[in-house]
C-alpha cells in the first residue's frame, strides 16, 4: 500500500511494504484524527480511541477505527490516561479477540505505561523511557546543549524551594524584566511546560502554578528573547536523520486565550510565515542532526521535536528551549502536507525503526524536500469555563469570506481537499452537543487553513483573528 513514487526515496519498495504488513498495527489513544495517517500507507492498520467525537464516520472511510466511548459509554468516566485505557477489559477483549500478531504504537511511553503492556503481553512500539528522559526533563536537555556544544542561551537551574522564595526583581537583575521558566526535571506530557514571564504579574501566575504541584524539584530558567517561536521535527533512523523544515510556532493567541493567562501556551502552527533567516534554518538542522545522532547512539529511534527562540536581529541567532521525544502538536497536519507533496510522511519511518524493518531511505534528498511544504495553518479553538460541548457544531470543511462570514460547506478532513484560499477545515474532537468537556482546555479542536494567517507567533492577521475569534466566542459565549 506504500504509494509506488515512494521508491525514489526508499529502496526495495515492494519488500518494504510487505514487511510492513506482517503484522497488524494499532495505534491507541485519546481521538482519532492525530492518528489516521499510517492508514494512507498501511492496510494492517487500526486506530484503536477512546473519546467519541463526530469525524469518526468520516474517517471510517479511510481507516479502521474502534472507538471504546462509543461502544461502551459507561466506561468514559474511569479512564484518565493511556495507563488506564489498556487496563480496560472492554479494550483489551478488542485488542486480543481477532488473534493476530500485532504491536501498539504509542505518541510515547511512559513507566507505569511500560509496566502494564509488560504485564499484559502486549508488543509496543515506543522508545523506552529512560532513554527519551535525557533530553526530555529540561534541565538534562539543557546540560546536554552545552556537552554537544549546541547554541543555548543564558540559564540557572534552582531548586525548586530556592526558586519560590525569589522576588521578581531578584531575576530582573539577572535575566532582565522578561524569561522563560520551566520545570527543571518532570515533564507534563505535552501540555504547557514553558512559560514566558514579562512582568511581576506573570512571575505571580507561575508562583501560583508551581505552588499547586508536587511532582518536581528543581526549575529552570533562561533570557527571554523576543522573536517568533519557532520548532522543527527530527526523525531518528538507521539511514540517517531526517529533518523538518522550520515551523513558526503559535503561542498565547489572545483570541484563543479569550481572557485566560498569557505564559507561553502553544496553539498552533503557521508553515506560511517564513519570517526567519536561510542561516537560521541551516543552524536550526545542524542542531537536530546533532541531538539526533546523539539520540541514536541512545539507542533511540524515531520522531523527536524541538522548540526554538529565534533573535531576528542577528540572523543565525536561534536557540533550542526544549526537546520532545514524541509526536509533537506539529502532527498530524505536518505528515499531511509532505502527503500533500507525495513525500513518504515522518509516522512511516518511525513505525518502520520500532518494527525493524530493514531498508534505505534517501535521506539528504527527503531533507531538501520536506523543507518546502505546503503553506498552510493550523491554530486550535479552547473552551474556557464551559462544562459541556454547547453548540451541535459540524467538523469537515467550511468557507469564509472576505468580511469574515463563516458558512458549513461539506465533509471533509484533509488539507488537500481545500478547493481555494477561503475553505478551511474544522476537525479534530469535534465533540457532540451537551457533551462533558475538561475545564478550561486551550486545545479542544483545531482550524486547518491552505494559507499563512499570523503576523507573529502571538498575533494572527486581522481576517483570522475575526474568524478564530467568532469560534471562541461560539464555543464559550453561546446563549
Amino acid at each position: 500500500m506504500l504509494q509506488r513514487n515512494w521508491s525514489a526515496y526508499i529502496k526495495d519498495l515492494d519488500r518494504v511494504d510487505k514487511d510492513l504488513e506482517r503484522s497488524r498495527t494499532v495505534f491507541i489513544g485519546a481521538t482519532p484524527y492525530t492518528r489516521i495517517v499510517p492508514s494512507f500507507f498501511m492496510k494492517n492498520y487500526e486506530i484503536l480511541c477512546l473519546k467519541d467525537c463526530k469525524e469518526i464516520d468520516y474517517l471510517r472511510q479511510y481507516a479502521d477505527i474502534y472507538c471504546l466511548e462509543r461502544e461502551f459509554p459507561d466506561t468514559i468516566d474511569q479512564i484518565k490516561s493511556t495507563t488506564e485505557l489498556v487496563k480496560n477489559r472492554y479494550f483489551l477483549q478488542h485488542l486480543k479477540q481477532s488473534g493476530r500478531r500485532f504491536s501498539v504504537l504509542l505518541y510515547m511511553l511512559g513507566g507505569a505505561l511500560q509496566n502494564e503492556l509488560r504485564q499484559k503481553g502486549i508488543h509496543y512500539l515506543a522508545n523506552h523511557p529512560m532513554i527519551a528522559r535525557g533530553v526530555l526533563y529540561k534541565g538534562n536537555f539543557r546540560k546536554l546543549l552545552k556537552q554537544l556544544k549546541l547554541p543555548t542561551l543564558p540559564d540557572k537551574l534552582f531548586p525548586k524551594g530556592d526558586f519560590m522564595s525569589l522576588d521578581y526583581q531578584d531575576l530582573v537583575k539577572e535575566f532582565g524584566p522578561s524569561f522563560v521558566c520551566q520545570r527543571g526535571d518532570y515533564d507534563t506530557g505535552g501540555q504547557r511546560g514553558t512559560f514566558f514571564v514579562h512582568q511581576q504579574n506573570d512571575f505571580e501566575l507561575v508562583k501560583n502554578n508551581f505552588t499547586a504541584e508536587g511532582n518536581f524539584k528543581t526549575v529552570q530558567l533562561s533570557k527571554f528573547i523576543k522573536g517568533n517561536s519557532l520548532s522543527m521535527i527530527g526523525c531518528v533512523t538507521e539511514s540517517g536523520i531526517l529533518c523538518s523544515g522550520l515551523q513558526t510556532q503559535l503561542v498565547d493567541i489572545p483570541e484563543v486565550l479569550d481572557g485566560e493567562e498569557a505564559l507561553g501556551q502553544f496553539l498552533g502552527h503557521d508553515w506560511g510565515n517564513r519570517d526567519y533567516s536561510h542561516e537560521a534554518v541551516i543552524q536550526a538542522e545542524a542542531v537536530i542532526k546533532t541531538l539526533g545522532r546523539h539520540l541514536y547512539e541512545k539507542k533511540y529511534r524515531g520522531i523527536f521535536g524541538v522548540d526554538f527562540m529565534y533573535d531576528p536581529k542577528t540572523p543565525a541567532a536561534i536557540y533550542p528551549i526544549e526537546c520532545n521525544p514524541r509526536f509533537t502538536g506539529s502532527f498530524p497536519l505536518i505528515s499531511l502536507l509532505q502527503m500533500q507533496k507525495r513525500l513518504p510522511p515522518f509516522e512511516l519511518f518511525h513505525i518502520l525503526e520500532h518494527k525493524k524493518i530493514k531498508y534505505e531511505a534517501e535521506v539528504d534528498v527527503l531533507n531538501k524536500l520536506y523543507k518546502d511544504l505546503p503553506p498552510q495553518s493550523n491554530i486550535y479553538v479552547g473552551a474556557h469555563n464551559v462544562s459541556r460541548m454547547p453548540v451541535e457544531l459540524e467538523s469537515g470543511v467550511y468557507v469564509f469570506n472576505d468580511q469574515g462570514d463563516i458558512s458549513y460547506k461539506r465533509p471533509g478532513a484533509f488539507p488537500w481537499q481545500l478547493k481555494n484560499e477561503f475553505e478551511f477545515l474544522v476537525i479534530d474532537n469535534i465533540f457532540f452537543k451537551n457533551y462533558p468537556l475538561m475545564q478550561d482546555v486551550s486545545r479542544l479542536f483545531r482550524l486547518i487553513f491552505p494559507r499563512r494567517i499570523s503576523e507573529t507567533s502571538n498575533q494572527l492577521q486581522p481576517l483570522f483573528r475575526h474568524i478564530v475569534k467568532s469560534f471562541t466566542h461560539l464555543i464559550n459565549h453561546h446563549q
